[in-house]
């Protein structure tokens, strides 16, 4: 009876299928890369991918790969990495899936500042003599023996004659999952300009201007010529081997002549900025709006008395997007003195009553003001004593020393907060009788 009914109860269950293949995501491409050269630095932007190759959301990345490879000939995508070299490397913060509701797990304490999905970030590639060191790829075999695809058979390019860095950008999965290169940026290693002397500094009361010898000196002053502009480069461009490239690859040398930018640095007296995060390299702007032609600026920001302003200057050459900045000049520092008194005050009035000599005067606007010294002297007097200890803050004051009958002369100066003070020339001179 009852190995009757197991086997009832055998033959009443439904079979199980084969398990299902777990969904596999791969992340996309990271998105819009460009790049900017300063010096020996190449700092390349790129946009955190925020999908899966899918369309799905949020992307499955945890780690974003930059890679560099120098070489005269742009390499086909699917060989970059035989000549590449991992340059920088930026973990990705959690993103919430959709298991858990919208909510993101809770980012470890050294997790907690890194760029999300979608950010747009930076990093910078110190180009070192080895990373200029050009390597080529070396020629496959026939199709009849590899079997190899037409990209990668096609014959390359010919040679440019200036180098070139190329730039891969990698997503990877917390799984290990790498998504795929997506676009091949190009950045010209253009020859840089010669970097200017070092600078010399003048302060005025109002600001710090900067001057500067031309790059190269004297001689590569008078010897430079601007090249002849070539066609400009056009975005998306494909190369022969069929790589796309982005929008900083350039077909013209860079032409035109030298110009110039000023750069702030940080005192040596001043307290270090906190340190950015490697996925944030952003390089430092210059305080002209515009490069510049001549060999001399004037700082817009007011001059601080008593502390050090440093200052160093590139040489530019080209055009926007391939312009070549040269390393920067040594750094100059100057502390400006203020030796620069207020002005004299204005409009200075008296008026006797009994026993008293009531002065006033019209205030001055300097910002570091310390405050009026009131003169006091005889008529034919060419020097005036002084009358107050100390200076006063207002613009008024009763003299109460005074002998009726006799005539005295009046004048106010303007002393500032420096110690010791800078003084201003007298006012106006005025006689009164007390009365």
């Amino acid at each position: 009876m009852g190995l009757a009914l197991a086997g009832l109860s055998i033959t009443g269950c439904g079979k199980k299928g084969p398990p299902l293949a777990p969904i596999v995501h791969v992340p996309a491409a990271a998105a819009k890369l460009s790049a900017r050269r300063v010096g020996n630095d190449v700092y390349v932007t790129l946009t955190i991918p925020a999908q899966n190759l899918d369309g799905s959301m949020p992307a499955d990345v945890s780690r974003i790969d930059l890679y560099g490879a120098t070489s005269l000939t742009p390499p086909p995508l699917a060989r970059i990495f035989e000549i590449a070299s991992k340059v920088a490397s930026v973990e990705v913060k959690p993103a919430p899936r959709p298991e858990s509701n919208g909510v993101a797990p809770e980012p470890a304490p050294d997790r907690a500042n890194l760029p999300a999905q979608g950010t747009t970030i930076t990093l910078r590639d110190a180009l070192t003599p080895e990373a200029l060191q050009p390597k080529e790829l070396t020629a496959l075999p026939s199709r009849s023996a590899t079997r190899a695809t037409t990209s990668d058979t096609a014959a390359p390019p010919p040679a440019a004659s200036v180098l070139r860095r190329f730039y891969v950008a990698v997503a990877s999965s917390d799984r290990g999952r790498q998504g795929p290169p997506g676009t091949l940026l190009e950045v010209p290693l253009w020859p840089l300009p010669d970097p200017p002397g070092a600078p010399a500094l003048t302060a005025t009361e109002d600001n710090v201007t900067v001057t500067w010898e031309p790059s190269g000196g004297v001689i590569g002053f008078l010897l430079e010529k601007p090249t002849s502009p070539e066609e400009a480069p056009i975005d998306e461009q494909p190369t022969s081997s069929g790589t796309p490239l982005a929008s900083n690859a350039a077909t013209a040398t860079p032409a035109g002549p030298i110009l110039y930018n000023v750069y702030r640095e940080g005192a040596s007296d001043q307290k270090l900025p906190a340190p950015t995060p490697p996925w944030n390299a952003m390089p430092a702007e210059p305080i002209n709006p515009a490069p510049l032609a001549t060999l001399t600026f004037t700082d817009p920001n007011p001059v601080q008395f008593g502390r050090e302003q440093c200052y160093t200057v590139r040489a530019v050459r080209g055009p926007a997007p391939n312009l070549v900045l040269s390393e920067p000049s040594p750094r100059a520092c100057i502390t400006p003195k203020d030796v620069y008194p207020p002005a004299a005050p204005t409009g200075l009035y008296t008026l006797a009553a009994e026993g008293v000599i009531n002065l006033s005067w019209e205030p001055n606007g300097e910002a570091d003001l310390g405050g009026y010294v009131v003169l006091r002297g005889r008529p034919g007097d060419a020097t005036l004593q002084r009358l107050t200890a100390s200076p006063l803050t207002e613009t008024r004051y009763i003299d109460r020393d005074v002998m009726p009958g006799i005539r005295y002369v009046y004048a106010i100066e303007a002393v500032d907060m420096q110690r010791p003070p800078n003084v201003s020339p007298e006012s106006n001179r005025v006689e009164e009788t007390a009365r």
